[in-house]
């Protein structure tokens, strides 16, 4: 009968399931009770994505100036980078700590989930780029809010789909980590990985770079010509080219850092790590959760529309505490006065209330 589990993906990707039953005294160390080696860092992250993208929320309410398209994909994305402090890391903690098949199976489809979500916006971004810097033309024609939204929902539905995907064959409530796997189901786990990896990091990381270097040419073809040509509007066009050259730099930075950070899980799920240290994997798994902190980072302080307006309400923030600092200190000041001004007065009215005293008598 086949065995509907996961053990060569689960135990290959967490670092407790990891543990061989040999090995017990480890496995005690990481289960059950608080660790501060294996606990603390995906707490601090944690905290650390949930308010930078929390502010990137709030910005994108508050401000209409802000919903452009590309900001809206930027929101999106914002959006599943908070999946990771709220859903993600919380998971990953109860499956340290309650070692069952159901919760760590169902950790690695979110982080499937929220690494297929990253990289579809990505994706979405550059074109968006592309669009506008190689077909500027026809940009306002192809690229509208509507369409923006519709990008958005597929976005979230083929990511969803696709992590979903594995429980057509996968039954995380029966997972059982001591026994085998059936060759069909090995079969099917591998045609799945490969897939997931051509599909959602190889294509897209590949035609990413590739319209990057469009875009960087096209970006150096418009500034030669700016220059060689003086025309009014010149120096309009020239500070956008500049704007649009430092965008592509925050988001090619983007693509590196999700190269980086991801590259590596995606590389453990294949081989055999119960030999690596736990430290290792944990450190390989914490490094997914530093993409969803790190990518709000670069376009809040690199893209000049975020930037301005973070900076315009952390000055007020800081006006309106000197202000409150100030009126205290005022209003301390004056009562401090106004106290010793009434005693001094009152003991002017006490000594003139006592009788002289006759003393010719």
């Amino acid at each position: 009968m086949e065995r509907n589990s996961t053990l060569e993906n689960n135990t290959r990707v967490h670092p407790v399931t990891n543990v061989s039953s040999e090995d017990d005294e480890h496995k005690d160390m990481y289960q059950g009770s608080f660790n501060l080696v294996a606990d603390v860092p995906p707490i601090v992250l944690a905290f650390f994505i949930v308010t930078i993208n929390t502010m990137v929320l709030l910005l994108m309410a508050k401000k209409k100036h802000l919903r452009s398209i590309t900001n809206l994909l930027l929101c999106s994305l914002a959006v599943s980078d908070l999946l990771t402090g709220l859903v993600a890391v919380p998971m990953f903690l109860m499956c340290n700590h309650h070692i069952q098949s159901a919760t760590c199976i169902t950790e690695e489809m979110t982080a499937r989930f929220i690494s297929a979500l990253i990289v579809c916006h990505l994706m979405a971004v550059t074109t968006d780029r592309y669009l506008a810097i190689v077909h500027p033309m026809r940009y306002s024609t192809l690229v509208t809010k509507p369409r923006c939204v519709m990008v958005i929902l597929l976005i979230w539905l083929l990511s969803a789909v696709t992590s979903l995907l594995q429980f057509t064959w996968l039954d995380p409530i029966h997972h059982d980590p001591h026994e085998g796997e059936s060759d069909q189901f090995r079969k099917k786990e591998l045609i799945y990985d490969i897939a997931f990896l051509a599909l959602y990091f190889l294509f897209p990381v590949v035609s990413m770079l590739f319209s990057y270097v469009i875009i960087i040419f096209e970006i150096i073809r418009q500034s030669r010509n700016i220059q060689r040509h003086s025309t009014p509007g010149v120096s309009a066009r020239r500070n956008r080219n500049h704007h649009e050259r430092k965008a592509i730099v925050i988001f090619a930075a983007m693509i590196l850092l999700y190269v980086v950070c991801w590259l590596p899980y995606f590389g453990i799920r294949r081989f055999d790590m119960s030999e690596a240290p736990l430290i290792l994997l944990y450190c390989i798994l914490w490094l997914r959760y530093l993409a969803s902190f790190l990518n709000p980072c670069m376009y809040i302080f690199g893209k000049q529309d975020f930037r301005k307006i973070a900076f315009d309400n952390f000055r007020r923030l800081s006006d309106i505490k000197l202000e409150l600092n100030f009126t205290s200190t005022s209003k301390s000041n004056i009562l401090k006065a106004t106290l010793a001004t009434s005693g001094v007065k009152s003991e002017k009215i006490k000594m003139k209330s006592f009788p002289k005293v006759n003393t010719k008598n």
